[in-house]
């Protein structure tokens, strides 16, 4: 058995109808949900009206600023100061940062460090979020697939925008992969 959850309907095609602005936004809002029949309905409808949902999504999906790499080594670095103040800002800092931080954060675990810098670097990580995402970030990457999904120039140049982002961001990266099934796909067509 085959289950099409695009959110086609029996003939094949997309629903087609004009959202009010309140609609739009429930939609919008909807992608956070943790119901995910709920979320996918609100995807599938922001998908198939791409004229009404780019400028919403413009305004909500954006790249992500990461910090310098000087700033986040920097930081590592005041880990292990030997000043506690120092050292305790430096851990704020890096906490806030949280998965932009990770990768340097994971360099620095397999270097040579003070038992004071392993053990902050590692209490950092164990801070970092495992499987589930926050409402905030599954909005985005539901966002993300329905650009995807779209398929159309405009949301192809939107996922570019955000491709561009920090390159340790998993937002960059979803949208770069998107860009690569869209390009495979448009490839595959005759």
């Amino acid at each position: 058995m085959i289950w099409d959850v695009t959110g086609r309907n029996s003939h094949g095609s997309t629903r087609q109808t004009k959202l009010s602005t309140a609609e739009l936004e429930r939609a919008w809002v909807a992608l956070a949900a943790e119901d995910a029949v709920q979320a996918a309905n609100a995807l599938w409808t922001l998908a198939s009206l791409p004229e009404q949902s780019l400028p919403l999504l413009s305004r909500n999906v954006r790249p992500v600023e990461g910090p310098k790499n000087s700033t986040v080594r920097q930081l590592i670095v005041d880990l292990d100061d030997n000043a506690f103040s120092v050292r305790e800002r430096a851990s704020r800092e890096l906490e806030k940062l949280g998965t932009s931080a990770e990768q340097a954060l994971r360099q620095a675990i397999r270097n040579q460090g003070s038992p004071e810098l392993r053990a902050r670097v590692e209490a950092l990580l164990k801070k970092l979020p495992t499987s589930t995402l926050p409402p905030e970030d599954l909005q985005t990457l539901r966002a993300l697939e329905a650009l995807e999904a779209m398929a159309t120039p405009e949301a192809r140049k939107l996922l570019s925008v955000v491709a561009r982002g920090s390159p340790d961001s998993w937002q960059t990266q979803e949208a770069k992969a998107s860009l690569e099934r869209l390009t495979k796909r448009s490839a595959l067509k005759p």
